[in-house]
This record gives structure tokens, sequence and C-alpha cells, in this order.
């Protein structure tokens, strides 16, 4: 099995495990209300799941393009659907239904062509493009944090947070990325494993992912408060989706080919669709 299909399976089980851990984070915080006990031991385990997500998701992104893993973040969608609809009991209307399969139609265009991943990287212009990630998503849930769509701007916004992890991972993962570890050089004598694991784990930029994940799961949680799981989710995953492709054309020089730009415009469409949405109570 080559590193292409490994790097699929991988970032499809880590991306699954994630989007149903969200879900559970969501009842972790409704239980909060009446049994704090519980719902805090409900919402720790959920977040223990998506912090195993994000090791699994660095070790596809170790083996694969960043526009390829970045764009499979969609696939979690079909079991936080089974989840939410069978644990939840969350309605989903005709529009909602087509928006979110856009969305998943998305990543698996993006996924049916193999692309190449020099891992090439220059770090000013990853830092330029993470600032105007960040930046442009602070000032959009400032500006609407009391309007209707406050809650899916967070989710776009924790979204856009999560894509910018899958940068990050990549660089902490490729020849650059390790020669900036906090312990370059001084594993010589360790084994190959060890060191190439010791040099990606302690690295500056995993701090950096560690740091924006965390902010990612605490900006979720403003969107848990004003929306439904089924919406938050697809809205969170169209960013973790975005970032990754704009930002592994702009920083890595990968190149997207045109069923894969296809699967961007079905994820916008979605997006859209999802905005455009009347609220259910």
């Amino acid at each position: 099995m080559n590193s292409h299909i490994i790097s699929v399976l991988v970032a499809v089980g880590a991306y699954s495990l994630l989007d149903v851990s969200k879900a559970v984070q969501k009842i972790g915080i409704s239980a909060y209300v009446t049994h704090r006990v519980r719902g805090s031991l409900v919402w720790m385990a959920a977040t223990l799941g998506t912090t195993l997500s994000s090791f699994l998701v660095l070790y596809a992104v170790s083996m694969g393009s960043v526009v390829l893993v970045g764009s499979l973040s969609g696939t979690g969608l079909a079991a936080m659907l089974l989840f939410s609809r069978a644990v939840l009991k969350e309605k989903m209307g005709r529009q909602r239904v087509i928006a979110v399969s856009a969305i998943l139609l998305g990543p698996f265009l993006m996924a049916g062509v193999q692309i190449a991943h020099p891992g090439a990287v220059t770090p000013l212009g990853l830092a330029a493009f993470a600032a105007g990630v960040f930046l442009a998503g602070a000032v959009a849930s400032l500006a609407l944090r009391n309007s209707r769509g406050a809650g899916l701007t967070f989710a776009a916004t924790a979204g856009s947070l999560s894509g910018l992890v899958v940068l990050f991972q990549k660089v902490s993962t490729v020849t650059a990325g390790r020669a900036a570890s906090f312990i370059d050089g001084s594993l010589a004598e360790a084994p190959a494993l060890v060191r190439d694991v010791a040099q990606v784990v302690v690295n500056p930029y995993t701090v950096v992912w560690i740091l924006l994940s965390v902010l990612s799961t605490v900006v979720l949680q403003l969107a848990y408060r004003d929306e439904h799981v089924s919406r938050t989710v697809p809205v969170f995953g169209a960013g973790n989706i975005l970032v990754p492709v704009v930002g592994g054309i702009l920083c890595f020089g990968e190149v997207l080919h045109a069923l894969q730009w296809m699967g961007v415009a079905s994820v916008l469409a979605g997006i859209v669709l999802l905005l455009v949405e009347p609220q259910q109570e």
C-alpha cells in the first residue's frame, strides 16, 4: 500500500473521529447545565478524541499533500451526520441536506487526483498567510458576535484556525521544519525513527499548531451556544478545507487539478446554502 493511499485512509479516520468528537462535545456542554460532573466528563472524553485526531492528521500529512489531507476533512461529516441523527435527534431539512452534500462532495473531488507535493515552504509566507487568516477570523467574530449569524461565524473562524494547524503540521515534518527542532543535533546517536519523531514533536512549529488547535476548540465552543451541530460542523469543515487548500497553493507551491477546483467550488456552494438557510428552533 503506497503512502498516498495510507495518507487518505488515515486522514478519513482522523477527521471522522474529529467530527464525532465535536458532536459529543455539544452533548457535554448541554449536559453540564443540569449535571456538571457528567457533562464535564463527556466533554473531556470528546476533547481527548479531538486531540488524538490531531496527531493522526499529523501522521497523514507527513506522508501526503497539504491540499489532499486538508480537503479530506469534509469526509468526517458523514460520520457526524449519522451520529447527530441517531443520538442527538437533530432534524435536517432539504436545503441543509443539499448544503451538506455539496460540502461532502468537495473533498472527494479534491482527493480524486494525486498531486505533487514538493514540500517546499517559505516561513515568512506561511507566517503572513496565518496572520491574515487569524486577523480575518478575529475581525469577523468580533463584528458579528451579537448578530444572527454569530454561531456560523464562530464555526467558520474555528475551522479556519484548524486549517492552519494542517499547514504548520506539514512544516514540522519536512526537512526545513525538522532542522528548526529544539533538539536538532542532540540525538545524533539515537535510532533514526526516534530522532525523526523527536524532531517533529519538539519543534517550534509543533508549538504553534498545538496552540492553534486549542484556540480553534475554544472558538468552536462559542459556536455551539447558538447553533445546531449539523450546521456548525459543516461550516467548521469548510474552513478546515479551504485554508489548507489556499495555503498549500500559496505557501507550499502545490498545484490544483481542475477536479479539485470543482471541489473547492462545491464547498463554497454548500457554505452559501447553509448561511442563507432559515434558522430552525
